[in-house]
């Protein structure tokens, strides 16, 4: 799963034979999305990896 991987209806029509039940659904993405956007967010510029709800390392 890609850190972008989540059930959405436009995701279906691209990846047809994926099966829905193996992303996580937005409403659990939310609470990082919001974390991320808020003022208190301390990175930027990074990628953030959501099954391991971290930061991608940055390459040197």
């Amino acid at each position: 799963m890609t850190p972008a991987s989540f059930e959405l209806q436009m995701r279906a029509k691209v990846m047809p034979g994926e099966d829905p039940d193996t992303l996580p659904h937005p409403p659990e993405l939310a609470p990082s999305i919001a974390a991320l956007l808020s003022e208190d967010a301390a990175q930027t510029g990074r990628i953030f990896h959501y099954p391991s709800n971290d930061f991608l390392p940055t390459e040197a």
